[in-house]
């Protein structure tokens, strides 16, 4: 029987590196390191500056493309220009 905390999908710090460095190219080569998981993503930091999550089940994918739809609107009420260097 699964444990119900099992992923459904894994993305290793290998295929990150790989889905990273061809999505961002100016990222490689990108060095990744273990952030953190959780139930539903997995959470590497990329050059100890870039944080990127990969979903761990399908209902991430979902939360993940609604953020994504949601950040944009946002953007401009938030603080981050504060946190933020270019």
């Amino acid at each position: 029987m699964a444990n119900s905390w099992d992923p459904e999908y894994v993305v290793s710090k290998e295929k990150a590196k790989e889905l990273i460095e061809v999505q961002f190219p100016e990222l490689a080569p990108a060095k990744i390191a273990d952030l953190g998981k959780g139930y539903d993503k997995t959470v590497y930091l990329v050059n100890a500056r870039f944080v990127f999550r990969f979903p761990r089940r399908k209902i991430a994918v979902v939360l993940l493309n609604t953020e994504g739809r949601l950040l944009p609107v946002l953007a401009g009420t938030l603080p981050l220009s504060l946190f933020c260097r270019a």
